[in-house]
């Protein structure tokens, strides 16, 4: 089973390769949301950091191709 997974992986990287598209979402991969506030709340030993860490969402995957505006 992990040999199929593997190949089918594999596969879908050729494809967008000759497609010259890329898939991507911005945030964590596992969509989980990062809020900064409750993190330091959580973790004080992090406080001196707290304008340096940020807040953010996360989106949806996306597929993007060469010569996409936007």
């Amino acid at each position: 089973m992990q040999s199929k997974i593997f190949y089918h992986q594999y596969n879908k990287l050729d494809e967008m390769a000759k497609n010259m598209s890329l898939e991507a979402r911005w945030g964590s991969p596992s969509g989980s949301v990062f809020d900064a506030d409750t993190f330091l709340s959580e973790h004080p030993q992090y406080g001196y950091l707290k304008d340096y860490i940020k807040s953010f969402p996360t989106h949806s995957w996306n597929v993007f191709h060469a010569g996409d505006k936007e």
